[in-house]
């Protein structure tokens, strides 16, 4: 059946949309949940960093659909990079580090939010308890880098040994 490039080009705009039009549906489906899911959780979660990733997916979305559009592409329904990666990992312990810090930098920048900031924001002007806001997300993200460069340096050491 021949589908109408017009109609697949408009597609291509909503990410995930497209591959669904091409026949793609694991490909269509996981492209919509990497854009909307983000969506969900800075929304339930009250914290707007995960935004980063929406134009990355968009444009990841829109630029694949097009050259699968053109024929640059063979249409193979097979999963996008990020789904292949967390799904083709070893789930044993020790191994996935980075996750584990990602949710508990999640955990603590929600409780940071949701539960510690309100409490002291009765007492504290507005500007201040931005000012603390700003400076423990930062200090997170700096032993986080730091935690992460000590642990690539004791493996380096390790594997030298």
């Amino acid at each position: 059946m021949r589908k109408s490039r017009f109609f697949g080009v408009l597609c291509s705009f909503i990410p995930g949309a497209a591959h669904m039009y091409l026949g793609l549906k694991r490909q269509g489906l996981q492209l919509m949940c990497l854009f909307f899911f983000p969506i969900v959780i800075s929304e339930f979660l009250g914290i707007s960093l995960v935004f980063f990733a929406l134009p990355i997916v968009w444009f990841y979305s829109f630029f694949d659909a097009l050259r699968k559009l053109n024929g640059e592409e063979p249409l193979e329904d097979h999963d996008i990079l990020p789904i292949k990666w967390v799904v083709d990992r070893d789930f044993s312990i020790g191994q996935n580090k980075i996750i584990a810090y990602g949710l508990i930098v999640i955990g603590g920048i929600m409780i940071l939010n949701r539960i510690a900031l309100p409490m002291v924001g009765r007492y504290l002007p507005h500007y201040i308890r931005n000012y603390i806001q700003t400076g423990i997300v930062a200090v997170l993200f700096i032993i986080g880098g730091i935690k992460l460069l000590a642990g690539s340096k004791v493996e380096k050491g390790a594997d030298q040994e």
